[in-house]
């Protein structure tokens, strides 16, 4: 039978005497590599089901030209390959192009942005298929220096901050210059964050364990602080299991060990605490995501899902690999729904009535990093695909309910202030954030905003924030103020969202806009501000809200025109500098503007001396804004902007490291590290900065919207410094 079946495939046919072999046409593949490779069916979507529940959603690529589904009549990529193309034109055309961008390089100057073969010629088969070979890596500079002129290879978007250095042009020559001509002579090299390598002989986690003093106090911590927000453990449960952790000759669980030293790497980066175990705390980390990684891929118990969101969460806090925060959080949401955490009709019937209020605190977790990911990277998530009909987390304590109870006690009302408020009332939103983040991430599940849609939605969320109890006076140290600050900034962040495209550089048809970006990014500031005098203002680290307020603020104060003259006038027995000839309300509050961002200055101080990978950016970013908002104004001129700049990084980096300063009660009185004649009016402009820190905010009163501990991350023995590095991996 099968040599019949070989000979009718070889067989010659005879056609008009001539000997003509019969070439069997090939098919078109419908079903992804994955399925196909398995044997198994595919529903032949894009990632396929199978695929999404198998965690394997990233492999779902189709033999297809983009990688998705073919269509049934479309021509097959191996057959696609084969086919003659006209490879000599395109050589040629490329060569054309590469000769006439040398020229345009050099009558330029060298800032021409490069010209790649994708936009200057057709995208035919053959140039795709020889390109993928020519793009260069993404850590080599190309000739062009600024942000925009750089896109990367693989499939993730910038992040929201990072798109600042295009919306306010000046911010990205004015850090380039105080680096070059400030830092790199000074001998300062930034070097990149270089993953800490664990030891080789690590036979167990308990060796990376501190001392059982260091350990209870930084637990302690956690449960009383850091388990205000996202809920992932159940503190009555976890205190009696951390009871038996320390008794001699007791086998430990290496799970146990793994939740202990992933909360610890938390406290220690979000408290004053852990200082002595900060060193330590970068190995911590990535002995818990090791461990995770080599567990079982079968279904997780409740312990997995606890480890990979504290492992999750101290990445974020520290900024670890932030390029790949989108894509494990969208992992973690795939787990989540094979394990079926996100339909409760998927429940087992031997799951207690604990596992399943734990099951609930787990998702609401999950769900709300992937949703803050979103709006973060400005890319589409599968929350946008489903519908998780799971009721939120009661608003109950820990205390209300154990793994005896049978059935869960009536829930608190909001207006009583629980740990588990946060997720109770993140509920009450989720709906309107979640659709907000489909129609500007997912145009092709809905339709762009009009403003209209715009002025409405703004209208919801404003709603939804005068709706947040405040609690009054708590006896929870004042964490009730945390809730609900945190609540707040995830409103205001999909306000600035919605607006954030309608605001132009010139001759701007949305005033409304400027404005409402104007008033949000102040209540950021000034609820940052007030977490800050609390010492609570590090808790919510793991969000971006006071660069992205910061940013925004000076963006819209920059769009307004310039005052021609200043006058003076005596309100209160105090003289007043007041702008004439504008009548932007914006800009007559530039002053105050300049004041709020100096004093949000020092909380990212404290956020480099106490994370584990101590990234430089934020903090030099946040002293560049408030200074080219000062340069903008008239209030200083760029070079001794530049200069206080690169100063105030100079200072936090021998304060934190220790060395080639000695110990001052003032340290305006210590000799600047950097010599030069701009040192006096520099040293002058400084010390009004702390004496205005010190005052009363000058911001008016308006209303409000509603009614980054290595030492060895620098390197003073000299060479270039990387800093587009730098940009590249904590913006892009």
């Amino acid at each position: 039978m099968s040599e019949n079946a070989t000979s009718s495939e070889a067989t010659p046919n005879s056609v008009d005497g001539r000997v003509v072999k019969r070439v069997r046409r090939q098919r078109v593949q419908l079903s992804c590599g994955e399925c196909r490779a398995k044997k198994l069916s595919c529903n032949r979507d894009w990632p396929c089901q199978r695929c999404v529940k198998t965690g394997r959603a990233h492999l779902c690529i189709y033999d297809s030209q983009d990688g998705q589904p073919p269509t049934a009549n479309q021509q097959p990529e191996r057959q696609r390959q084969a086919s003659p193309s006209n490879h000599d034109e395109v050589r040629r055309l490329r060569a054309e192009v590469e000769q006439l961008q040398s020229l345009l390089s050099k009558q330029t100057g060298g800032f021409a942005a490069p010209l790649t073969p994708s936009t200057t010629l057709p995208a035919t088969e053959s140039s795709i298929e020889q390109s993928k070979y020519e793009v260069p890596p993404w850590g080599v500079h190309q000739s062009s220096n600024h942000p925009k002129d750089r896109a990367p290879r693989i499939y993730y978007a910038q992040h929201s901050l990072f798109k600042f250095f295009v919306e306010i042009p000046e911010l990205y020559p004015f850090i380039t210059e105080s680096v070059e001509v400030w830092l790199k002579p000074a001998g300062v090299h930034l070097k990149k964050y270089s993953p800490t390598s664990l030891p080789e002989n690590l036979s167990s986690l308990d060796v990376l364990l501190p001392s059982k003093d260091d350990t209870d106090i930084l637990v302690k911590f956690y449960l009383d602080h850091c388990e205000q927000l996202h809920r992932v453990i159940h503190v009555p449960t976890f205190a009696r299991e951390h009871a038996k952790f320390w008794v001699p000759n007791e086998r430990r669980s290496p799970g146990t060990t793994a939740l202990v030293l992933s909360m610890i790497t938390i406290s220690a980066s979000t408290s004053s605490l852990g200082a002595d175990c900060r060193n330590d705390s970068a190995r911590w980390l990535m002995a818990c995501e090791d461990w995770s990684k080599r567990q079982s891929p079968k279904r997780h118990r409740l312990i997995h899902y606890q480890i990979a969101c504290l492992v999750y969460l101290a990445k974020r806090i520290n900024m670890v690999h932030k390029k790949r925060f989108w894509s494990e959080s969208a992992l973690l949401v795939q787990k989540a729904m094979i394990d079926g955490l996100h339909d409760d009709t998927l429940l087992s019937r031997d799951d207690s009535t604990f596992a399943t209020e734990m099951r609930r605190r787990i998702w609401f977790t999950i769900r709300e990093l992937d949703l803050q990911n979103s709006y973060e990277h400005g890319l589409p998530t599968l929350l946008h695909n489903i519908d998780s009909p799971v009721p939120p987390p009661s608003n109950m304590d820990d205390e209300a309910f154990d793994e005896a109870l049978a059935e869960l006690p009536g829930a608190e009302p909001f207006e009583h202030y629980t740990g588990t408020s946060y997720q109770a009332l993140s509920a009450q939103s989720w709906a309107i954030r979640v659709d907000i983040s489909r129609r500007l991430y997912s145009p092709a599940l809905s339709q762009s905003l009009t403003y209209d849609e715009v002025l409405h939605y703004t209208h919801e969320l404003t709603q939804h924030i005068a709706k947040l109890p405040s609690w009054g006076s708590c006896s929870q140290k004042g964490l009730h103020k945390v809730t609900n600050a945190f609540l707040q900034f995830q409103l205001m962040e999909c306000i600035l969202a919605i607006h954030r495209p309608y605001l132009n550089c010139e001759n701007s048809k949305h005033p409304l806009s400027e404005d409402v970006c104007h008033r949000v990014s102040r209540d950021i500031l000034l609820l940052n501000l007030e977490l800050k005098d609390l010492g609570l203002q590090s808790l919510v680290q793991i969000r971006e809200d006071l660069l992205l307020a910061s940013l925004s603020l000076a963006r819209v104060t920059m769009l307004q025109p310039l005052c021609k003259s200043k006058c003076y006038i005596i309100s209160n027995f105090m003289a007043k500098e007041v702008h004439a000839g504008s009548n932007s309300v914006i800009m007559s509050c530039s002053d105050a503007t300049i004041d709020l961002l100096e004093r949000c200055v020092p909380i990212t101080e404290s956020r480099y001396s106490q994370s584990c990978n101590s990234e430089p950016w934020c903090f030099i970013t946040m002293c560049a804004t408030y200074l080219i908002l000062k340069i903008h104004v008239g209030k200083i001129d760029s070079q001794t902007a530049e200069y206080i700049c690169a100063q105030k990084f100079l200072d936090l980096h021998s304060e934190h490291s220790g060395s080639q300063r000695t110990p001052s009660l003032n340290r305006h009185q210590e000799q600047p590290l950097l010599q030069n004649s701009l040192a006096p009016v520099a040293e002058q402009s400084t010390q009004n900065e702390d004496q205005s820190a010190t005052q009363t905010s000058l911001v008016p009163d308006v209303g409000t919207f509603a009614e980054w501990l290595n030492t060895d991350l620098f390197d003073f023995g000299g060479g270039s410094c990387d800093f587009l590095s730098g940009l590249d991996d904590i913006y892009v």
